[in-house]
């Protein structure tokens, strides 16, 4: 093959690696970009205390997610949410990726701050860093699953530090 050829097919193969990265770079850069607000509601509790979740119905917008469980499309902050939930008694609490109540979202919603737990799905396992309590009083950030490990209380709402600071593995409800 001659030299010019090789080189004309060289530059079509990198341009082509050069953009197959930048699709990829960009598909990622959309996804992590996009905030995620997700709720779940309680619908039951096992005889060890961890309750059993609906699915998870995930929204762009904080608004939103809190629109999904009955407290008006008008909630733009958890400070919001979390009078409107105390009036209507049923968020325990909203958890957040980023520090002071920032970043991607994770409400639960129920009735009981018994001392139930959840078990955090994958896609949260080791990313709570503060909570906005609900109607629970106090909630303890577990880092292991099943309420094990090292554990963190907000008094209702906070900050967590390390060791429990993005290690939440499974979060229990009390008063």
């Amino acid at each position: 093959m001659p030299q010019r050829t090789l080189f004309r097919i060289g530059i079509v193969v990198a341009t082509m690696a050069s953009l197959i990265t930048l699709s990829a770079v960009s598909a990622a850069a959309d996804v992590n970009d996009t905030p995620t607000n997700c709720v779940v509601s309680v619908i039951g509790q096992t005889e060890d205390g961890e309750y059993i979740l609906s699915d998870e119905a995930c929204f762009t917008g904080f608004d939103e997610a809190m629109a999904s469980i009955g407290l008006g499309k008008n909630v733009d902050t958890p400070q919001e949410a979390v009078g409107l939930a105390a009036a209507a008694s049923s968020v325990l609490a909203v958890h957040f990726d980023g520090a002071n109540y920032t970043g991607d979202s994770f409400s639960v919603s129920g009735i009981d701050c018994g001392g139930g737990y959840v078990n955090l799905p994958a896609v949260w396992d080791n990313r709570v860093s503060s909570t906005f309590g609900g109607i629970c009083g106090r909630i303890r950030h577990w880092t292991g699953a099943n309420k094990t490990g090292s554990f963190q209380d907000t008094l209702n709402t906070g900050n967590l530090s390390s060791p429990v600071n993005n290690a939440v593995t499974s979060i229990q409800y009390l008063t």
